[in-house]
């Protein structure tokens, strides 16, 4: 009768009556044990695991009471009707509570187990929560106490907010807020903080561009390994399994589908457009800086200050677009149009038009690979100034150029010893030519993936004609600077 009415008054698990009738315990010792039964590791992890949101039910106060009341009855059994003091009560009640917070407590650090990836850890207020892999969010995993609903609760020990932090949780309010024109003001509140750890996920998958092993220091020219589309594919992934979790709170107007393949996709475009705003520094080696900035088209690059500060688009699909080299993608971003830099252009185009090396069917990507050759050209001529005093006099001027240009027409080059004389030796024409090649040759590392694999050996060769070509066109512009009237003279 006793024992019936123990498991019908306290309510306890099969496995606590077994201990009950397994023999006797002094009181204090019987309500450690079956505190210890109800919440050590092995205990916790049956019942985790029984979940399908690795969540389970266990109030600290109701189950100290409980397993004190139980304890109590034991030990008036065992002990011929002994009752203990109000203190003693008290006492009992404390240790067990306390024990079961020992337990609990040590369970955050202990990365117990949990199956399919899942492990027992602690969030940013220290409550016990479950994670994986899967995804950088932590879930606590008492169900009944409101911890899933509390601000930043399923944000891990180790989260640190940053530059993007604010401005994409904001992205986030406001679609919860807006997601539809019926939802209350407690629902879209609701919905706002089961759906604002997303912002972190975002934020960890987009740094990792910048920083740790797999940041663009580490990648080759500084081209990141996913492009955008694989970025938003990892993040939409860890925001799936995000959305599993919580798939019992019972949220008004939570649409997955919507926030995976609308939402993400916008938070990860919204944080690529911020990155290159902050000129991140990636690199320095004590002389220069390479930092992520933008291009002409916005899009994030590195600002590469060994040539002359170009930018280089460090996601792929801002690079090529299928079989098409992106145009203008190594324009700085304070680009304005010149003519004296679009003569510059158009003589690359038609030096590759006219090359017999560059199949047709290659040049339309060629040009553009090679545009930045005569953006370079143009920064290293534009403050060079002839006097009259240097150019020589007219029919010499028209011998020496007919006779370059017959010369490069046979080899592709202009012998040396012209650029050191052609300015009556006043101008250094040789060494401006050679820092050029050098820029040249880095930006030609930079994009060599780029360039049609049949022509990767011969791009030196073919980049050194082309600067040339550019050398000879300017020599024949300033000829038609002094002598405007005999240009025809040239042929």
């Amino acid at each position: 009768m006793e024992d019936g009415f123990m498991s019908k008054r306290f309510l306890l698990s099969a496995s606590l009556v077994a201990l009950l009738s397994s023999q006797a315990f002094a009181t204090r010792q019987t309500a450690i044990d079956l505190a210890d039964r109800e919440s050590n590791q092995q205990a916790i992890v049956i019942k985790l695991m029984a979940s399908n949101d690795y969540t389970f039910s266990l109030d600290e106060e109701e189950t100290a009471e409980r397993i004190k009341d139980a304890a109590l009855v034991l030990n008036k059994r065992n002990e011929g009707g002994q009752e203990s003091t109000p203190q003693q009560i008290a006492d009992l009640k404390f240790d067990t509570k306390h024990r079961i917070r020992t337990n609990l407590d040590h369970l955050k650090t202990s990365h117990a187990p949990l199956g399919h990836g899942y492990y027992l850890t602690q969030n940013i207020k220290g409550e016990l929560s479950t994670t994986s892999h899967r995804n950088p969010l932590v879930y606590p995993v008492f169900s009944g106490k409101g911890d899933r609903d509390a601000p930043d609760a399923f944000l891990p020990t180790t989260y640190r907010s940053n530059f993007l932090s604010k401005d994409l949780c904001d992205q986030i309010r406001y679609y919860a807020y807006n997601c539809n024109r019926n939802i209350s003001e407690q629902d879209a509140k609701k919905l706002n903080k089961y759906l604002q750890p997303i912002f972190y996920i975002a934020q960890l998958e987009v740094m990792k561009m910048l920083e740790g092993r797999e940041s663009l220091y580490h990648s080759p020219r500084w081209v990141y390994a996913k492009d955008r589309d694989g970025i938003v594919q990892s993040v939409r992934d860890q925001t799936s399994q995000h959305h599993a979790l919580i798939k019992k709170a019972d949220l008004k107007y939570f649409d997955s589908a919507d926030v995976e393949n609308r939402i993400v996709p916008q938070l990860v475009d919204f944080a690529l457009k911020i990155i290159p705003t902050r000129l991140i520094e990636l690199y320095n080696d004590g002389r220069h800086s390479f930092r992520v900035g933008k291009n002409y088209k916005s899009f994030p690059s590195l600002i590469h200050p060994q040539i002359d500060n170009l930018p280089y688009p460090v996601l792929q699909n801002n690079r090529k677009n299928g079989v098409n080299v992106v145009s203008d993608m190594n324009l700085p971003q304070d680009y304005i149009a010149h003519q004296a830099l679009t003569n510059q252009w158009n003589r690359v185009k038609d030096f590759v038009n006219d090359d017999g090396r560059i199949a047709i069917e290659e040049k339309s990507n060629v040009i553009k690979l090679f545009e930045p050759v005569g953006y370079l050209f143009r920064n290293a001529v534009r403050d060079l100034h002839i006097v009259a005093e240097q150019y020589p006099e007219k029919e010499e001027a028209i011998e020496r150029l007919t006779g370059l240009a017959e010369t490069y027409a046979l080899t592709h080059m202009i012998p040396e010893d012209v650029l050191n004389i052609f300015y009556q030796g006043g101008v250094d024409l040789h060494t401006l030519l050679q820092d050029v090649k050098v820029k040249t040759a880095r930006h030609e590392a930079m994009v060599n993936d780029l360039f049609p694999v049949r022509l990767r050996g011969n791009l030196e060769t073919i980049r050194n004609n082309l600067l040339e070509s550019l050398v000879l066109h300017d020599m024949v512009d300033r000829f038609k600077l002094f002598y405007p009237y005999d240009v025809h003279r040239l042929g």
